[in-house]
C-alpha cells in the first residue's frame, strides 16, 4: 500500500528527503565527533541541521494531508475517466464508420486514421451523393439520413459534454489527459461547428464546394488528437 503512495511522489521531493535524513544522521552519529575540516563547518552545520529537520516535518505533513488524498482521489475517478473516454472513442469510431459507409462508391474501408486528402475524398463522394449521412451511432435522428454537418455537430456535442465533464473532475490529477482533451475541445472542428449550431441545424450552413477543403483539414487535425486520446486510453487500461 505504502509503495503505491511513494511511487507517485515527485522524484526531486524524495531526493531532498533522503538528503535531509542523511544530513541529520551524519551530524548526530558521525560528524559530531569529527574535527572541523574548515573553519565555518560548525556554523554551516547549525544552519543545515534545522533546515533538514524542517523539510522532513514539511514532507510528512504534505504526505499525510495532501499526497495520500490526491492518490486516493485519482484512483477513485479513474473508472469515470476511463468510461467517458471510451465513450468518446466510440463516437469517434462511429463518425469514421458513418462517413465511410455513406461515401458512394465506398472508400478506405477498415482504415482508422484519415489524412486531409482522404477526408476530402470521402466528403466529396458524400457531397456528390446528396450530402446525406447514414448514422451508425446510438443517437436518434428524426430521419434516417441527415446532412453531414448536422451529423457531425450532433456527435461533437455529445463528445464535448463527455470531455468537459472529465476535465472538470480530473483537473488536479490527470495533466496529460487534460492536455489532450483541451486540444480536442479547442480544435477548429469543435469550435466552429458548436458556434454555428443555429446555422447548421437550420441548414443555412451546409457542406458545399466552398467549405469542403477547410472541413477536411479540420477533420484531419481532429483525427490526430483523437488518436492521441486513444493512445492515452490504452495506457490507462494497462
Amino acid at each position: 500500500m505504502m509503495k503505491k503512495y511513494l511511487k507517485n511522489i515527485d522524484r526531486w521531493l524524495l531526493l531532498i528527503l533522503i538528503f535531509s535524513i542523511s544530513v541529520i544522521v551524519s551530524i548526530d552519529f558521525w560528524l559530531i565527533n569529527v574535527p572541523e575540516i574548515v573553519s565555518w563547518g560548525y556554523e554551516f552545520g547549525k544552519i543545515l541541521y534545522p533546515l533538514s529537520m524542517a523539510y522532513i516535518a514539511s514532507f510528512i505533513f504534505y504526505f499525510v494531508t495532501v499526497h495520500i488524498k490526491n492518490v486516493k482521489d485519482k484512483t477513485n475517478i479513474k473508472p469515470y475517466i476511463y468510461k467517458n473516454v471510451t465513450s468518446v472513442i466510440g463516437f469517434h469510431t462511429g463518425i469514421h464508420n458513418s462517413l465511410q459507409n455513406s461515401a458512394k462508391p465506398s472508400a478506405f474501408q477498415g482504415k482508422i486514421l484519415f489524412n486531409e486528402s482522404e477526408y476530402l475524398d470521402l466528403l466529396t463522394r458524400i457531397l456528390n451523393n446528396g450530402d446525406r449521412i447514414s448514422p451508425l451511432q446510438a443517437i436518434t435522428f428524426s430521419q434516417l439520413k441527415v446532412p453531414t454537418l448536422i451529423f457531425l455537430l450532433t456527435q461533437i456535442q455529445v463528445m464535448k459534454k463527455l470531455l468537459e465533464d472529465c476535465v472538470i473532475v480530473s483537473q488536479n490529477h490527470y495533466s496529460e489527459f487534460i492536455k489532450i482533451a483541451t486540444s480536442i475541445l479547442d480544435s477548429d472542428l469543435f469550435r466552429v461547428l458548436v458556434l454555428n449550431e443555429y446555422l447548421i441545424t437550420n441548414r443555412i450552413m451546409i457542406l458545399n464546394s466552398t467549405n469542403i477543403n477547410q472541413i477536411s483539414k479540420w477533420l484531419a487535425e481532429y483525427d490526430e488528437n483523437m488518436n492521441k486520446l486513444f493512445e492515452y486510453l490504452m495506457k490507462m487500461k494497462s
